[in-house]
């Protein structure tokens, strides 16, 4: 039993700093392309957003189709983080953001995504952190 559970802790473990540098890379690369304009509407940081929203969305279904295995914090997280998906689904597919300005436009598509991706790493630090205390315990 023990031996398993240290396997899952590695894993998550393994997971959360996937997360970590996937993020600052996406984060580095539209620093990157804000700073030096490269292909001008930040086209590498935006692909990157894309792997990384597949990889926090996957992590995320994997939580939630084992939801009763997590402790109640993280379950209030999650909650949240579905919360909060799903109202920029809402946002980014209405046909509302034709109108808005390219600030805008980068406002949506690129700092309000981003924002998303930092709470669910924060998420993956609590959610490593409640099971380091579980092991320990």
């Amino acid at each position: 039993m023990t031996s398993c559970l240290t396997n899952v802790m590695k894993m998550k473990n393994i997971l959360f700093i996937l997360h970590i540098i996937v993020f600052m890379s996406t984060l580095g690369l539209h620093l990157d392309s804000f700073y030096f304009n490269s292909w001008g509407f930040q086209v590498e940081g935006l692909l990157a957003q894309i792997v990384l929203g597949f990889i926090q969305i996957s992590t995320a279904l994997y939580f939630f189709i084992n939801w009763k295995k997590h402790h109640r914090v993280l379950r209030t997280h999650l909650k949240i983080y579905w919360s909060i998906v799903c109202f920029y689904v809402l946002i980014a597919c209405s046909d509302l953001y034709v109108y808005y300005s390219f600030f805008d436009k980068n406002v949506i598509f690129g700092y309000i995504p981003m924002s998303i991706a930092a709470y669910f790493v924060s998420i993956m630090y609590i959610q490593n952190r409640t099971l380091k205390k579980s092991n320990q315990e």
